[in-house]
């Protein structure tokens, strides 16, 4: 089931690379493409700080191919999987949504089911709908300042966003993408949880995990870096 899913994943969002005219650098085959452009997802959330002391400015929007790479690479980074993993195996220890069986078959299909809710939800927040609406997926980390600042900054980026143009907006894509994702989820998901309220409750968990994130990359810039595969 996990193999399945991950093929299915990959497949998904090579071919939607290959129609947008561009190959992710998670799939080639030893080769590292030194353009700038082809590099941007890699390091997009670390190369510009939310504030007026950045020394690079305000950062340029990304195009909608770049926000494609952006959520690609974002689907099938080493962190995408540390996070499946983990999620999984919470899931099967604590006999949270059991249906999906015991031992390694229950655990492989968690698995599948946790990697499928990730890539959907980097694609519809990070390409989807930023596309759509213009705005930036990217999380700009503030840097400096209070922690109390930064926790509410970072808590807050959940529902607040970029637009293209530069200024700050309500974060469409976020509910949007985390709406569609547990919407999506109902298609794999056992029949027991294809149920309003829990399709609700995953939307809130896509949400959450978002705010999750933007925690890790604002005081852990260097060990989100790292457990993401980034090194810019």
């Amino acid at each position: 089931m996990a193999n399945n899913t991950r093929h299915w994943c990959r497949t998904v969002v090579t071919f939607m690379c290959i129609g947008a005219g561009i190959v992710p650098t998670a799939f080639a085959c030893g080769k590292t493409d030194k353009k700038p452009a082809s590099r941007l997802s890699r390091g997009a959330r670390h190369v510009y700080l939310q504030g007026s002391g950045s020394a690079q400015g305000p950062p340029p929007p990304l195009t909608p191919k770049q926000k494609l790479l952006y959520a690609t690479e974002n689907s099938v980074d080493p962190l995408a999987w540390i996070e499946a993993t983990a999620k999984a195996g919470f899931y099967q220890a604590t006999g949270f949504r059991s249906r999906f069986g015991s031992g390694l078959p229950g655990y492989g299909k968690q698995l599948g089911a946790s990697l499928a809710d990730g890539a959907s939800e980097n694609v519809f927040g990070g390409f989807v709908f930023p596309t759509l609406l213009h705005q930036d997926p990217r999380y700009f980390p503030m840097g400096h300042g209070r922690f109390r600042n930064r926790l509410v900054y970072a808590l807050s980026r959940a529902f607040v966003t970029r637009s293209d143009s530069g200024r700050e907006v309500f974060n469409w894509s976020s509910i949007l993408s985390s709406a569609s994702a547990a919407g999506l989820s109902n298609t794999y998901y056992p029949s027991r949880y294809r149920t309003p309220g829990i399709t609700a409750e995953n939307f809130g968990w896509f949400l959450v995990g978002e705010a999750a994130n933007n925690l890790i990359e604002e005081f852990t810039p260097k060990l989100y870096r790292h457990l993401s595969g980034r090194r810019h």
